[in-house]
């Protein structure tokens, strides 16, 4: 691939740049000491949002989600140095031509979009606000050299992440990368990396993992568990009669009642067989499998009313 070498000249003080290729990347004048982007043209300008959160904090807010009932002893411990992440995002301003503008009315409407330009599960970017983070104070161009940060450039493109209106004729686009932070720290236990990512500008956790003790679960079994017993200790005189007074009521709600003690004792079975973590989204928090292999259709209807009427059991402290 050919490229071509330009030659800049610095913008403070007029002397010449060092020659480069056309590619993005910074450029320190000789004669002034200051340090420039350089970029092609075509290539949207870029910026980035300092953190508001301190590492401090976000450490702090790591712990506190990861402390839950279930938690095996000696866990969190001592967690790691966060690491500060910069994931970019599109943020565009279209000029656009109504098509059937009033006539006392501007055919032209300027609006703006923003967008996530990069897209991962495990950084709970569903839980991010967005434009708190790109309105945050201290946004300035970005640099090359940033330092320890990781920077996570943009996979979507502008017409994926943030298509124009159908219908409507793009008269003018101005786009920009911006550059949101987030925290991500990490803690070691038995072996294993269980890692939390905070948002760098509400200090909030967006997502986070953590392992679940595997006898801390049986009081729990045991606790789903306890109607299934009872109900089974009833003498038949009394299973007789409570099931004739469902049938009077709706005929289907005995194969109902059926179904909801088949899906406890699976959910109840599924609790001891399988590893757990404590997965936290947000505000949410719940109980998932780790080894569990893809449910049978026979599974999936004895769960289903489990599936309607889901809670997590916990809810950690201070969420």
């Amino acid at each position: 691939m050919r490229r071509r070498v330009v030659q800049l000249a610095c913008p403070t003080c007029g002397a010449a740049l060092p020659a480069r290729t056309v590619l993005p990347g910074a450029v320190d004048c000789g004669a002034c000491g200051n340090r420039y982007a350089s970029l092609p043209a075509g290539v949207p300008t870029r910026s980035l949002v300092p953190p508001q959160v301190s590492p401090t904090r976000a450490q702090a807010a790591a712990l506190a989600a990861w402390r839950h009932p279930l938690a095996p002893p000696g866990f969190p411990g001592r967690p790691e140095p966060p690491r500060l992440l910069h994931v970019a995002a599109w943020e565009v301003e279209r000029t656009l031509e109504r098509p059937r503008a009033a006539a006392d009315e501007d055919p032209l409407v300027e609006v703006r979009a923003r967008a996530l330009a990069f897209w991962r599960p495990e950084l709970g970017l569903t839980e991010l606000d967005l434009e708190a983070a790109l309105d945050a104070p201290g946004r300035r161009p970005f640099e090359p050299a940033t330092g320890d940060a990781a920077l996570i450039d943009p996979v979507r493109t502008l017409e994926h992440a943030v298509p124009p209106p159908p219908g409507v004729r793009v008269v003018e686009e101005r786009a920009e990368i911006v550059f949101a932070p987030l925290w991500k720290v990490r803690c070691r236990h038995r072996g294993d990396a269980w890692d939390a990512v905070v948002d760098g500008v509400g200090g909030r956790v967006l997502f986070a993992r953590a392992p679940v003790e595997r006898s801390a679960r049986l009081g729990v079994a045991l606790a789903l568990l306890l109607p299934v017993a009872l109900l089974v200790g009833l003498p038949t005189e009394h299973w007789r009669s409570v099931g004739e007074a469902a049938v009077r009521t709706h005929p289907f709600l005995p194969l109902l009642a059926l179904a909801g003690l088949a899906g406890l004792v699976s959910e109840t079975w599924d609790r001891i067989r399988f590893r757990h973590e404590w997965r936290v989204e947000g505000p949410r928090a719940s109980l998932l499998p780790l080894n569990r292999p893809d449910e049978t259709w026979l599974e999936w209807m004895a769960r289903a009313p489990f599936r309607l009427f889901h809670r997590p059991l916990f809810v950690p402290r201070g969420r």
